[in-house]
């Protein structure tokens, strides 16, 4: 069988068509349209096989069969048997089966986007936008010193746990941590010294108007 599951049917077109067939003509005619859907638009020009499908008689499929192939309701193709609109509905049926595995693959990769977001682990397809918080940004400027000593590795190690959830943090990630903030250098405030008190030299009253009476 073929990828086709269903197509589509016009049940005015299939009435007007079908109207000079007789019972027996049109089982066998919707039988053999089951079977050309199903491989894709071909049936195999077998009559035993088909005869099989009718159950009936080979001598009754081959009398169905000439009426069919006069009325141009089925036509030879080598040794297959078609229908001219199952050849177009085809057509579109397995368009549409390819959009949709192709729809499938794209909301698979997208759903594995999306959970490698949540899981923290890096993205190869689609880069998500974000925007770092204040504490964050004050988490980067304190490593920028440990790369300025060289020690890259390290600090990429850092700022790759630091990316991820707590929980989903190694043991070797915490003690990378701890061993970070352990080597971070003190932070050293200078002390200023009490200013000297300022001396106001006092100076001796003296009263002019008493020295000049006596």
């Amino acid at each position: 069988m073929g990828l086709i599951r269903w197509y589509k049917r016009d049940p005015n077109a299939a009435l007007t068509g079908m109207a000079h067939l007789t019972l027996e003509e049109r089982g066998a005619y919707n039988t053999v349209l089951d079977l050309i859907y199903a491989h894709d638009g071909t049936v195999d020009d077998d009559d035993r096989y088909i005869a099989g499908w009718l159950r009936s008689d080979v001598r009754v499929w081959r009398r169905i069969r000439q009426r069919l192939l006069a009325l141009e309701k089925l036509y030879l193709n080598g040794s297959v048997l078609r229908n001219a609109r199952a050849d177009r509905e085809v057509d579109e049926a397995i368009h549409r089966v390819a959009s949709a595995a192709q729809a499938g693959l794209t909301s698979a990769a997208k759903r594995v986007e999306r959970r490698n977001v949540l899981n923290g682990l890096p993205s190869t397809a689609v880069q998500r936008p974000f925007q770092l918080s204040t504490s964050t940004k004050k988490k980067i400027t304190s490593t920028e010193s440990v790369a300025a000593r060289g020690d890259r590795e390290e600090l990429a190690q850092e700022e790759a746990a630091r990316d991820k959830r707590p929980c989903d943090l190694s043991r070797a990630d915490l003690d990378a941590l701890a061993q970070r903030r352990r080597e971070k250098p003190p932070v050293t405030t200078t002390s200023h010294s009490p200013a000297a008190p300022t001396v106001v030299p006092v100076v001796p009253f003296v009263d002019h108007k008493r020295n000049t009476a006596s």
